[in-house]
């Protein structure tokens, strides 16, 4: 038994390295991934009726966090107020139907619509 201790102790921090390793891997500048949270907790949901106020400008570039595809300010767009994930209204559909109407990123039901002005 005094043989075995070491070894699983240096099994353990092998393990414990790799894990490590794993969450400083550098991440994409390009993409937007949210962290979790080491805990399991998902960001509260917001509630409320009000709806998000963004620029035509503010939507230049940014994808739909559901489909990829490039954002388009002329549709219905939504919001998630959890992780600030981006939506086309046929995404917030599908995620109504596949995912308790839930962000895909975050699992926030806070989806809300953004006006653009």
């Amino acid at each position: 038994m005094a043989r075995l201790f070491p070894l699983l102790v240096l099994f353990a921090l092998v393990v414990v390295a790799l894990f490590a390793h794993r969450r400083m891997r550098p991440r994409s500048d390009r993409v937007y991934r949210p962290r979790a949270s080491p805990f399991g907790r998902r960001p509260p949901d917001a509630g409320g009726d009000a709806n998000w106020v963004a620029n035509r400008a503010d939507v230049e570039g940014v994808r739909d966090a559901y489909s990829s595809a490039t954002l388009d300010p002329d549709r219905t767009l939504f919001r998630c107020g959890g992780c600030q994930a981006w939506y086309h209204g046929e995404s917030v559909e599908a995620l109504q139907r596949e995912n308790a109407a839930r962000c895909a990123l975050c699992g926030s039901a806070d989806l809300r619509e953004v006006r653009i002005v």
